[in-house]
């Protein structure tokens, strides 16, 4: 994080390192994205790793894994969070980003939606995969 040219992002990513870092779960980062190559404004990432980082450390307990992928991939960015979680039906990984929805109780299911309107905005293909007890989501720009 010390060596990212983006410090805002970077203050942010540590925040929530030491967020997981107190559940107990345990964050895989492979970041290499360089400033000349983001692909959306700093306050959308901001907003697209909160939103992924706080489901995936909510699903996870403490000795799990997240793994967190920013990366420049040929032609693309690539922003993936993917963490343990049950199999799921396609129907039912439709309905995450329906506003209002969540698995959880409360007033909650906006946080999906926002990252479906910032994917919109910036045209970003978004990545949805359940596969070897882990969900994956994620967005895929054009670099």
């Amino acid at each position: 994080l010390l060596t990212m040219g983006q410090k805002i992002v970077a203050g942010f990513l540590y925040a929530k390192l030491r967020r997981a870092q107190q559940m107990g779960v345990k964050v895989e980062i492979d970041f290499a994205v360089p400033s000349s190559k983001m692909p959306c404004e700093e306050v959308d990432l901001i907003e697209i790793l909160g939103i992924l980082l706080d489901n995936a450390f909510e699903a996870s307990e403490s000795g799990d894994i997240v793994k967190l992928v920013y990366l420049l991939d040929g032609e693309h960015v690539r922003l993936e969070v993917s963490n343990i979680a049950p199999q799921m039906s396609n129907e039912q990984m439709m309905r995450m980003f329906e506003l209002g929805y969540s698995s959880k109780s409360g007033k909650r299911g906006f946080g999906l939606h926002n990252f479906k309107q910032i994917a919109k905005q910036y045209n970003a293909k978004i990545i949805l995969k359940n596969e070897f007890n882990r969900l994956t989501i994620g967005l895929l720009f054009k670099a």
